[in-house]
Order: C-alpha cells, then sequence, then structure tokens
C-alpha cells in the first residue's frame, strides 16, 4: 500500500516502543496486504519533481552542438559529462573494474566509469561520472553554462542569462536533494 498521509499521530507506550496512526484516504485502504504477515512501513517526505526544462534544453543544445560538429547528441552530452560533471573516485581491485566500469555505465547515457592510472596500496583508481538526473541545481547550471559556451562556440542561439536564471531556479525550486 502507498498513500499520502495527511497526518501522524505518535503515542510513545513504552521505552522501545511508539505506536504510529496515519490519517490517509480511506481509497488507499482497498489496497491494504495481508495483514497476517510481519509488514515494514516506510514513511518519507514527498518530493516535488523537477522542471524538465533545464534539462530539456541542455538536449536541444547538445543536439545542436552535434549537428554543427557532426557527431551526436549523446556523445557532446557524454563529454559535457566528462568536461563539468559530478564524479567519485573509488578504489578497488584490479580484477573487480571491468565488471563494476559496466554496471556502472549501463545506468544512463551520463554515467560513466574510466580506470587511472593512478594506484594506491595495490588498488586500481577508477573515475566514475554520475548522470545529470542525479545533479542539483549548482551542478545542472554548470552543465548547463558548458552547453552554452560549446552552443556559442558554434554560433548557436542560446538562452539570455535571464531566461537561464529562471529556468534554473525553477530546476532549483523544484530539487529536494
Amino acid at each position: 500500500m502507498k498513500a499520502k498521509c495527511y497526518g501522524l499521530k505518535i503515542n510513545h507506550t513504552d521505552i522501545t516502543h511508539a505506536e504510529i496512526s496515519v490519517v490517509v484516504d480511506k481509497s488507499a485502504l482497498q489496497n491494504l496486504p495481508p495483514q497476517d504477515k510481519p509488514m515494514e512501513i516506510i514513511l518519507q517526505t514527498i518530493k516535488k519533481k523537477r522542471s524538465l526544462s533545464a534539462n530539456a534544453y541542455c538536449w536541444v543544445l547538445f543536439d545542436e552542438i552535434a549537428k554543427a560538429i557532426k557527431n551526436t547528441a549523446v556523445n557532446v552530452y557524454k563529454a559535457a559529462i566528462r568536461d563539468v560533471g559530478v564524479y567519485e573516485l573509488m578504489y578497488m581491485p584490479i580484477g573487480a573494474v571491468d565488471r563494476f566500469i559496466d554496471v556502472w555505465n549501463a545506468k544512463g547515457e551520463g554515467w560513466q566509469a574510466e580506470l587511472l592510472e593512478a594506484e594506491y596500496q595495490g588498488l586500481s583508481c577508477v573515475k566514475a561520472y554520475y548522470g545529470s538526473s542525479t545533479y542539483n541545481t549548482d551542478e545542472m547550471s554548470r552543465l548547463i553554462d558548458w552547453a552554452i559556451d560549446a552552443a556559442e562556440e558554434q554560433g548557436i542561439e542560446t538562452l539570455t542569462p535571464d531566461q537561464k536564471s529562471l529556468m534554473l531556479k525553477e530546476w532549483g525550486d523544484n530539487w529536494n536533494g
């Protein structure tokens, strides 16, 4: 059962237990699982969906840049992620590197991992980039700035700084991560 919570009351019954009362729409009770087995309850804050306009704008620019340089929008996106994206350096045994890179890269177009020459205490270093779907406002702003700069280098028309700020404000207002 998944339901929107409209009220929550917690009654501490003893030092190790508490009773929780939750107010939900009656229609949510139609999907109640059988109560003869243990259940798990997860309460979490409802997050508003982020605006896709910032992401959509990036892809418009990636596509226009790709046409200008005779490449693909995906390759332009991947280059942007490698140039300004968010990444982690991860150390692992050399035998785990190929599988890790394959699994990481399968998460999406922006998710890229590469083996670096650096080693530390017998471990190999992998640089693992996150896809832009995980980006917060500052990170997305860097990606858009990269796309705008690359587009302008190709003579492609872009948003004004005010238009970009408005779009990022909308992205940020809907970002809770």
